[in-house]
């Protein structure tokens, strides 16, 4: 069983009102907003859960990914108005938030049956007009490394 969970901040994000700032210096003429979360990808063998697995990955995120103060999260990717861009390391490369979040997992008791935990960002470009071309231009400006990382506009 695969989950995504999605990590987002309460109230207004900072780092999303950086990107459109960034997103006007790429000289676009357009305004757009841009809304910045977080996903864990959450890998469970089924068999191995003892109890509920859904339960268990609420647990996960509730207690692990979060932070319930400034943060919350989704069990699921959420619908949102504009095109999502989906951040992920390549195969091979060191996902270390996945690879901490599989730990502090096992730590607090709720590793059995885990069987790995990646880590993605995931952009929301919103604005007048945001087609496809210009969202993989700016996503590739301005939101992942090519090199080590991969992305996917929806």
């Amino acid at each position: 069983m695969r989950v995504a969970v999605e990590v987002y901040r309460r109230g207004n994000c900072l780092e999303g009102r950086e990107l459109s700032r960034e997103i006007e210096e790429l000289g676009i003429e357009e305004k757009y907003s841009v809304s910045v979360s977080k996903i864990y990808v959450i890998e469970l063998d089924e068999d191995s859960v003892p109890g509920n697995s859904d339960e268990r990955i609420k647990r996960i995120a509730g207690e692990i990914l979060i932070d319930p103060v400034v943060e919350k999260y989704s069990v699921g990717i959420r619908s949102m108005e504009g095109v999502s861009v989906e951040v992920y390391f390549k195969k091979g490369v060191l996902d270390i938030a996945g690879r901490r979040a599989a730990e502090a997992a096992e730590l607090a008791g709720l590793g059995e049956g885990l069987i790995s935990v990646s880590s993605g960002d995931r952009y929301v470009i919103s604005g007048s007009v945001c087609d496809m071309e210009k969202c993989r231009y700016i996503s590739e400006k301005l939101f992942y490394n090519k090199v080590i990382q991969q992305a996917t506009c929806r």
